[in-house]
């Protein structure tokens, strides 16, 4: 911890600002080492022309181990998968179950990405919930989730392309009919259409794609997706000239 610290006091910054970041870097350190009910105070001792003195001092108190890890709220996805991307589990023979802070919160993240990845664009997961006990040990830890709808493709639309009919550029785009919605599939797809058009000799055709206005309340439902694509000019080479290739046997 302390190395972690002294990277913090670097000539220019102010002591007061220090200080209370340092401390929020301390009770981080400790609640990711799963010392949840951790304490950090912070005493300066001196702070003079010559020298600036803090004293922390940290209870870390009693470290905590998951008693349950459940989620809410997941209706198309059934919890069990989604408990199944989670680093944080339950304390049992195979698992110590400590409680990591860093570790929840990659924890949301990954409940997300699953989400993402089937289609669900509005998800929602807050911040864990962790209730421990009268001692510190024991903890409770609750992911809440807003799935939102689940949104599906049901067909590619194009706007703007004259020169490449839309049956190719569907093609190209490698979106199936019925497939989960997802913003990384859709800019994947906008960049085989561009691709298309590069090869087609047109370099500076742009391609945007118009995605799915979704709100969390709203029912799951197949979208089109619209690409609006903006062609430029069809460039080609008019020919090609080598000089200076004379060689002397």
């Amino acid at each position: 911890m302390r190395r972690d610290l002294e990277a913090l006091w670097q000539p220019g910054v102010i002591p007061g600002e220090v200080v209370d970041e340092a401390r929020e870097r301390l009770l981080h350190l400790s609640r990711d080492r799963g010392y949840l009910s951790a304490e950090v105070k912070a005493e300066v001792q001196a702070d003079d022309a010559e020298a600036f003195r803090v004293l922390f001092t940290v209870r870390r108190g009693p470290r905590a181990r998951a008693e349950t890890v459940s989620v809410s709220g997941c209706r198309d996805i059934p919890a069990k998968e989604v408990l199944g991307v989670l680093e944080t589990s339950a304390d049992s023979f195979f698992s110590r179950g400590i409680v990591r802070q860093s570790a929840l919160e990659r924890d949301r993240e990954a409940i997300r990405d699953l989400y993402l990845s089937r289609g669900f664009p509005a998800v929602s997961v807050a911040d864990p919930e962790v209730m421990l006990d009268d001692g510190g040990r024991h903890a409770s830890v609750t992911f809440r989730v807003e799935e939102g709808p689940m949104i599906t493709v049901r067909a590619l639309s194009f706007e703007g392309n004259a020169a490449i009919p839309s049956e190719r550029l569907e093609k190209g785009a490698g979106i199936a009919g019925g497939s989960p919605y997802t913003a990384r599939a859709a800019a994947e797809a906008a960049l085989a259409i561009r691709r298309e058009y590069d090869g087609s000799g047109f370099p500076d055709a742009e391609v945007r794609l118009r995605p799915p206005a979704v709100g969390r309340g709203e029912t799951s439902r197949p979208e089109d997706l619209a690409f609006v694509i903006k062609e430029g000019k069809r460039q080609s080479v008019g020919g090609i000239e080598i000089a200076g290739n004379v060689f002397n046997l």
